[in-house]
């Protein structure tokens, strides 16, 4: 089964790499389970589900704190720590205004070529498993006023496979891709792009609006609305649409915030997912 994971992580079939990363996972301890709990949460990384991502990470320290892997996810979390910007639930109230517009940014282009070999009877077949290009980019673009703030960001990338074979060809992915706008006086903040909220019940990211409000220090509501996206490369659907409320508690500067939410998503005119949910972090 950790094969067939890492066959499918290889053809980016993310749904099916976690469908078998997690029965492998809910098994007993076994010599390779490191290796299903690293694999996962490179699998949620590749797949644009950052804070699904970095709880399988935590999850290989809090088990394998000395595992081979340690030092490697230990890098790969700085990194999604760095590159991470949550979605604000409340507004800043008393902020300082500081400077206007900044960005900041980078960009990659990589090449990949692989082959593979398979050996039957004494026969030796050599295909090429990979022959591609791939060009990411990712900006971040902020402008913070006397009474407004602004924010604009866009993360993703073209890969440019000549192999069209065994799950090959080109594809682009947009993880993030979104401009959201804070009224700081009236603590309300909106979002509207290519985006994740997994606080609220959301799997994986979506296309459509956030708008959150601040009643008061200790209390805040939100909502968003829009169609799923599941992966980075998820392409716009109006098929799948859904609705979520959530209300948030904060009464003790953010060392325990308490969430409950009511979520709704439909497929066409039939319901796909109703629930109602409570977190506490």
């Amino acid at each position: 089964m950790l094969r067939d994971a890492r066959e499918t992580l290889a053809k980016q079939k993310y749904p099916e790499a976690v469908d078998l990363l997690s029965r492998l996972l809910r098994q007993p301890e076994y010599p390779a389970r490191a290796d299903a709990q690293e694999l996962l949460g490179l699998v949620r990384e590749r797949a644009g589900q950052m804070a699904q991502a970095k709880a399988e990470y935590q999850e290989y320290l809090r088990r394998y704190p000395n595992g081979p892997a340690a030092a490697r996810i230990r890098g790969r979390l700085q990194t999604l720590a760095a590159a991470s910007l949550d979605a604000k639930s409340t507004g800043d109230f008393g902020a300082v205004t500081g400077n206007r517009w900044t960005m900041a940014g980078s960009a990659a282009v990589t090449y990949q070529y692989g082959k593979d070999q398979v050996v039957s009877n004494g026969t030796t077949t050599t295909t090429n498993s990979v022959n591609a290009a791939l060009v990411y980019g990712d900006l971040l673009l902020r402008d913070r006023g006397e009474r407004y703030d602004f924010t604009a960001r866009f993360n993703g990338g073209y890969t440019q496979n000549i192999v069209t074979t065994n799950g090959g060809g080109s594809q682009d992915r947009v993880t993030t891709a979104y401009g959201e706008l804070t009224d700081r006086v009236f603590g309300v903040t909106a979002r509207v792009g290519r985006q994740s909220l997994a606080s609220q019940g959301i799997v994986g990211l979506f296309d459509g609006l956030y708008v959150g409000y601040q009643i008061s220090p200790t209390w805040s509501v939100s909502g968003a609305a829009g169609l799923p996206a599941y992966t980075s490369y998820s392409v716009v659907t109006s098929k799948q649409k859904f609705v979520t409320l959530t209300a948030e508690l904060d009464p003790f500067n953010h060392a325990w915030i308490f969430d409950g939410y009511i979520f709704d998503e439909t497929n066409g005119c039939d319901t796909e997912r109703r629930y109602v949910g409570r977190r506490t972090c």
